[in-house]
């Protein structure tokens, strides 16, 4: 079994018992209670997902909210995007230097170990699609005036593939304040690689992006050999020429190692 190979590797979509005495209905009821840090780790969510999402765009007390092994799907996910978006509308905080005005509470959403897909099927669009749209809806952020509050966004171990990952990408291109960004056990592949890194700007020279265990070929593909060198190059420029590998010297991206550019003198 090459457990590379697999993304969800512990997220399988299930419902659990809940006893009586610790149903979701109850907290939900008193979200406006809610602590700043907000944990629904495992069977308190998976039951009814939906109906939590619905209520955290209510909330404006929650800033770091932990939704990992939950079995959650892409239905779920959706509402979430929907959550984000209410939860920034109603909760515009104070500018950054008096320039970019952040929107929404949220700061940190763990989503990892659960069960989402770019795509499900032909006809039904993935959320990851939903979120990163959320995150880059212009309907409430005005691009250079402002921006969602997020900073920290982990989707270790599901569904992403190239095109998940393609998505994360066009978020870290235009997001000023997400920072940290874990997108490992999700089989992005070098295609997907490719278009994280070609994201990555100056402002990131401060942030962790770990993207390891993601199935990358040992050897760039011959179509691939010529931009490989020019992508060390750009990233050497953007990001500092020692600040490339995050798993010894505390630099920007977790994996360095495990990818081809690794092994390009550039």
């Amino acid at each position: 079994l090459n457990c590379q190979r697999m993304g969800g590797v512990f997220s399988r979509k299930r419902v659990l018992w809940v006893p009586v005495n610790e149903k979701l209905q109850d907290t939900l009821e008193t979200y406006k209670q809610w602590d700043a840090k907000t944990s629904f780790i495992g069977w308190k969510v998976c039951n009814d997902g939906i109906s939590l999402c619905k209520v955290l765009g209510k909330t404006s007390t929650v800033s770091d909210l932990d939704l990992s092994f939950n079995g959650l799907g892409d239905k779920e996910v959706k509402e979430l995007a929907n959550a984000i978006k209410e939860n920034a509308s109603k909760n515009p905080g104070p500018k950054d230097d008096g320039k970019l005005q952040e929107l929404g509470t949220f700061k940190k959403i763990n989503l990892s170990n659960n069960h989402i897909h770019f795509q499900r099927d032909s006809e039904m669009q993935g959320g990851i699609c939903s979120l990163t749209q959320a995150l880059m809806d212009n309907s409430i952020r005005r691009p250079g005036f402002s921006e969602f509050s997020l900073r920290e966004l982990n989707l270790a171990n599901n569904y992403l593939g190239p095109e998940g990952a393609t998505e994360i990408a066009k978020v870290l291109k235009t997001n000023r304040y997400l920072m940290r960004v874990d997108i490992s056990w999700n089989n992005i592949g070098n295609e997907g690689l490719v278009q994280i890194l070609e994201s990555l700007r100056s402002f990131h020279r401060a942030a962790r992006i770990n993207i390891r265990n993601n199935m990358f070929e040992p050897q760039p593909p011959e179509s691939l050999d010529s931009g490989w060198e020019g992508l060390k190059r750009s990233l050497r420029k953007s990001l500092g020429p020692d600040n490339l590998d995050g798993d010894a010297r505390g630099g920007v991206i977790l994996g360095w190692s495990e990818t081809p550019l690794a092994a390009v003198k550039a």
